[in-house]
């Protein structure tokens, strides 16, 4: 019941309820941002432009998806070439071959955990 009465707090301009509504996702969104651009600025960009893209959207939110998967499918077109500077065939390949710190593994996939802070886990 919190999702709904945050949801229809959050359509009548509450922005204490939107945050409500996003916040426990705001990591997840930064690290995905962060895994389609490469760069943390970039990726923290991309994420306050998908959160205002879903507060200026909310009104089209039927709830037919989760929160979660909504934003998702927002933060994808915020991230398409033209709007960010796509990562460049030196910077991809120096972020693959940094070396893996303590938090990810395997060794071979590249290190995800500068991206946020409060990253404490892999993704599953």
């Amino acid at each position: 019941m919190v999702l709904v009465s945050a949801l229809a707090g959050a359509k009548a301009g509450d922005e204490q309820a939107f945050r409500e509504l996003t916040d426990p996702y705001r990591s997840e969104l930064l690290l995905h941002c962060y895994q389609i651009l490469g760069s943390v600025a970039d990726a923290e960009d991309m994420l306050q432009d998908t959160l205002l893209a879903a507060w200026r959207g909310l009104s089209t939110f039927e709830g037919r998806s989760s929160v979660r998967a909504w934003l998702h499918k927002i933060a994808v077109p915020t991230s398409r070439p033209g709007r960010r500077p796509a990562m460049t065939a030196k910077s991809r390949s120096s972020w693959r071959s940094s070396p893996p710190c303590s938090t990810c593994r395997p060794a071979s996939a590249p290190c995800w955990c500068s991206a946020t802070s409060s990253a404490t886990t892999p993704p599953k």
